[in-house]
């Protein structure tokens, strides 16, 4: 999200003369400009479809399970609940260790998305 403020204050001081009247006089012109932008962006993950995959493989899907990947990783259950919700994303070294338990690239689980424009 982008939120942009400009406040400009120009000020213009002048002396007014009126036959015996002296002024001073001090103008402030003030303008405004707001500027609101939105950058929509999320990594979104195939973890969950990974980790099924693998149980209906293996020969001890129980290691396969959320609860077993929270225990071989050091994590809880809910911070894998909360990856394949895509809820939470992941620190760099926590996607690394699942990337490593799942045999893949980084790549092969996360992927950014962003704005056409941004890289």
């Amino acid at each position: 999200m982008c939120i942009t403020w400009l406040w400009a204050d120009v000020s213009i001081l002048a002396h007014i003369e009126l036959g015996n009247i002296h002024l001073n006089v001090k103008f402030v012109l003030r303008k405004m400009n707001f500027t609101f932008g939105l950058v929509v962006s999320m990594i979104v993950n195939r973890l969950r479809e990974l980790r099924e995959s693998k149980m209906n493989d293996s020969d001890t899907p129980e290691l396969w399970t959320q609860e077993g990947i929270a225990k071989h990783l050091g994590v809880t259950r809910q911070t894998i609940i909360s990856m394949e919700k895509g809820t939470y994303n992941p620190s760099l070294a926590l996607a690394f260790k699942l990337a490593n338990l799942f045999g893949v690239k980084i790549e092969d689980i996360f992927e950014y998305r962003g704005e056409k424009n941004e890289s």
